[in-house]
């Protein structure tokens, strides 16, 4: 079974944002309230009403499924003792001194959705000093200190991923791709690196499928990918489909070997550089490969018009003088004929070979339809600098 994406942790992300996993995953679902009224960009609109690539789904129960850890480890992440009863319906009431607020020293900057939060770990965050409401009285949003928030909603993702068969993706450079199962260990991991990963590898095949599928995806794409249409996706999904169901099968074949062969690994960035490594060599080094003997197939094929090109006037010249001889050169001009066409027929069935399904002539074919004509000397030049994770508005 193919998963499809959940996206997070924008509530509308942006066209530019959703284009990778558009070119991955089946479908895309993002982490959105039954009731939120949705503005979004008309390429996202388009995938939604007439492509049917987009699904919303709501995240409260797995945000109130995740409560009980995350508070645990915030708690134990600030170091101070407060009430907190067990539940996932409890209501807890806090009441933070103003002395406990102002020695918190955080910066609030990232805006989380209320119906992404239990109550109690909202209330847990004002307690702790780490969010405060917003001034508009009418905006749904919690302001949480940015690192907090960071953690908060790639465990709530995992969580509602989890829950519904998914696989979690985003393009936020703190992504955790590669943690562990989210523990309250891990969470106080997190937060104590401010947001960042703790460097906690996860080598299970999903994960490693979703980052070397993206990460291979990402590396072809050219550099005004958001200008690209929605309706381009669509055509290379449909147009190559052999090609894409052969990505996805050598996706999967790359990632259990590597969770196989790495999971007793001990870092994240070793495991990321190891992600890269697969991506080039199984990849982009095919997909340099194959542009070369297409490039040596078409000045084989100019050669061939060259050399047709120097036999045509002769060929004439005998043909005049049998037609002024009324000698009829029907045999001759018929055998040059078939010589013709058992050369472009051979050509044909050579590039037919080179362009075979797999993953490197989808990725190949992508790109080309994308920025024609291809220029695979950029995408080897651009996996050394980009990362594992997925590339921010909650």
């Amino acid at each position: 079974m193919r998963k499809i994406a959940l996206h997070y942790p924008e509530l509308t992300p942006r066209w530019g944002m959703l284009l990778p996993a558009a070119l991955f995953y089946p479908k895309i679902a993002l982490m959105r309230p039954r009731d939120f009224t949705i503005y979004e960009d008309s390429e996202v609109t388009e995938l939604r009403n007439e492509l049917d690539l987009i699904v919303d789904v709501d995240p409260r129960a797995a945000a109130q499924a995740i409560a009980p850890k995350f508070v645990e480890a915030i708690e134990r992440y600030t170091g101070r003792e407060h009430p907190y009863v067990q539940g996932r319906h409890t209501s807890v009431h806090w009441a933070p001194s103003e002395t406990t607020l102002r020695s918190a020293k955080i910066i609030v900057d990232s805006e989380i959705h209320h119906e992404k939060l239990d109550s109690t770990v909202e209330e847990a965050f004002k307690a702790l000093g780490l969010a405060k409401e917003t001034n508009d009285p009418l905006a749904p949003w919690l302001l949480v200190e940015r690192g907090v928030a960071n953690v908060y909603l790639c465990v709530l993702a995992e969580e509602l991923a989890r829950q519904n068969h998914m696989q979690a993706v985003t393009n936020h450079e703190w992504d955790f791709g590669y943690v562990c199962d989210w523990t309250s260990d891990a969470i106080v991991a997190a937060l104590m690196q401010h947001g960042r990963s703790p460097g906690l590898p996860n080598t299970s095949s999903s994960a490693l499928y979703n980052g070397i599928g993206l990460l291979a995806v990402r590396v072809f794409l050219p550099d005004n990918a958001h200008e690209v249409p929605a309706k381009k996706v669509v055509e290379i999904r449909e147009r190559y489909h052999a090609e894409f169901l052969a990505f996805l099968d050598e996706i999967e074949a790359a990632a259990a070997d590597l969770s196989a062969a790495l999971a007793d690994i001990a870092e994240a960035s070793v495991l990321e550089a190891y992600v890269k490594s697969e991506v080039e060599n199984r990849f982009v080094k095919r997909a340099e490969d194959l542009e070369k003997a297409l490039r040596g197939l078409n000045i084989a094929t100019a050669s061939t018009t060259v050399t047709t090109k120097f036999e045509v006037p002769a060929l004439l010249s005998v043909t005049a003088a049998g037609v002024m001889a009324h000698q009829p050169l029907v045999a001759g001009s018929s055998a040059v004929a078939a010589g013709l066409l058992g050369v472009y027929t051979r050509m044909r069935e050579q590039r037919k070979e080179i362009l075979a399904p797999s993953g490197a002539t989808y990725l190949y074919d992508m790109r080309r339809a994308l920025t024609p004509p291809s220029h695979l000397a950029k995408v080897a030049q651009k996996i050394s600098r980009i990362g594992t994770g997925k590339d921010s508005g909650n």
